[in-house]
């Protein structure tokens, strides 16, 4: 099989079995609205950055790596992310895709110059819901990006994941509240809010989502 097959089948393949004829999940809009880019390349990210605006999204970034693509993504909750599949430090954007969608069920795109199948496969397992390689036109953007907030949804909406789905769903509110109560309370400003979350969980050994709610009870 191909690179480009492969990369066809991670852009094409369902995640999770049919739909239940009970959906769980309803999107808040048919069309992302806000997209993160991270891109340690300056011209590829001003590139992607004028074409995302040429086609009407609010982009939040560049961020320059992998851990700071993951700070922006809980300080500002984006609807989606395009990340550089590898930056030049030790959190790249795969490791970012998987923090995303693990702890907010963020969708994202990977952007690569690499399109090893490999590197496919890590991606596959690692909550990306699309793959385009570069360089990447405006006209490839708008579809790769339609396509994967439609296999997001689809994703969302399957019963058999409701509960884990539910509950990380929670925990991104809660954790967007803890985020606040820190800045309310002096304790850390609006930019460090939730490096303090996450440096907690690292520390404890326990998820954002319990950190934050032992926050909110304090």
């Amino acid at each position: 099989m191909t690179t480009r097959q492969s990369i066809e089948e991670l852009n094409a393949s369902p995640l999770a079995p049919a739909p239940s004829t009970r959906p769980l999940w309803r999107s808040k809009s048919e069309h992302p609205g806000k997209i993160l880019v991270a891109d340690d390349e300056s011209l590829s990210a001003a590139s992607l950055i004028l074409s995302l605006r040429a086609l009407g999204y609010t982009v939040i970034g560049p961020a320059h790596d992998g851990e700071h693509a993951i700070e922006l993504a809980f300080s500002t909750l984006p609807d989606m992310a395009l990340l550089d599949a590898r930056m030049s430090t030790d959190t790249d954007g795969l490791d970012a895709a998987k923090a995303m969608f693990n702890d907010l069920m963020l969708p994202v795109v990977i952007v690569s110059a690499f399109s090893d199948r490999e590197q496919v496969n890590v991606a596959a397992q690692a909550g990306v819901f699309g793959y385009l390689v570069k360089p990447v036109s405006k006209e490839q953007l708008r579809p790769a990006i339609e396509v994967a907030w439609a296999r997001f949804n689809q994703y969302m909406s399957k019963e058999i994941e409701a509960e884990v789905l539910y509950r990380h769903l929670e925990d991104r509110r809660d954790i967007d509240r803890a985020r606040w109560v820190l800045v309310e309370r002096g304790i850390a400003d609006e930019s460090e809010a939730m490096r303090e979350l996450r440096r907690r969980s690292r520390v404890s050994g326990r998820s954002l989502g319990e950190v934050a709610r032992e926050v909110l009870q304090d």
